[in-house]
């Protein structure tokens, strides 16, 4: 009851951490000549594939969004657009094109279809402003399937009813996707041990630049 309370009090104030779509609004990187460092890009994907855990409502469409014009969009695959295959449905030449999986995936779903080092890396976000920003993209969203359910209520009582159900927006999810665990001591332990980085959803760009700068685009 009191992280209802929370959000509706959060919402009726018309508190902004939660009011957007998760993502951050600032232009992705440019590259900046590509054809100069391709071999250096080459080196780097013969031995490593990126797997970005996309968190849901915490920016992760702009981390996929950069790195797909980053690296190419050939070379990339987001498991949240319609039609887009499984990746052990893929044949093994596509497989090794692949320089960036991106999905609401756990760590350690899909490292074993690969036989290249896995490069972690995921954003979060604070729970409540994950939650209000959920509930702001719900009510926005009439053919989003918890719409009927969800989307028509005051973000009190939706969060009420989600409380209730268990619903994953207002469950330790954040951590259970890291690590597995719906706990945070194992989340912050699986984050330092198996991701390159995991960045609050502010910085989200952030893992852009720093493939920007490893690779020199």
């Amino acid at each position: 009851r009191p992280l209802a309370a929370r959000a509706g009090a959060a919402a009726r104030a018309g508190h902004r951490g939660g009011a957007g779509n998760g993502r951050v609004t600032a232009a992705a990187p440019t590259p900046r000549r590509p054809e100069k460092h391709a071999a250096r890009q080459a080196a780097f994907f013969a031995r490593h594939v990126v797997l970005h855990t996309h968190v849901e409502k915490s920016a992760g469409s702009s981390v996929c969004y950069a790195l797909t014009r980053m690296f190419g969009p050939g070379s990339c695959l987001d498991l949240r657009l319609p039609g887009a295959p499984r990746p052990e449905a893929l044949p093994s030449d596509r497989l090794a094109s692949l320089r960036l999986l991106s999905g609401h995936f756990r760590a350690g779903t899909y490292e074993h279809l690969f036989d290249r080092s896995p490069v972690r890396i995921a954003t979060v976000r604070d729970p409540l402003d994950r939650l209000l920003s959920f509930l702001g993209f719900l009510a926005r969203s009439p053919g989003h399937p918890e719409y009927p359910r969800l989307g028509t209520l005051p973000p009190d009582a939706a969060v009420e009813v989600m409380m209730a159900e268990g619903h994953r927006m207002v469950t330790d999810s954040q951590c259970k996707v890291l690590s597995g665990a719906p706990a945070f001591e194992p989340a912050r332990e699986a984050a330092e041990r198996d991701y390159l980085a995991v960045l609050p959803h502010a910085g989200a760009l952030d893992l852009a630049g720093l493939f920007a700068a490893a690779l020199r685009l």
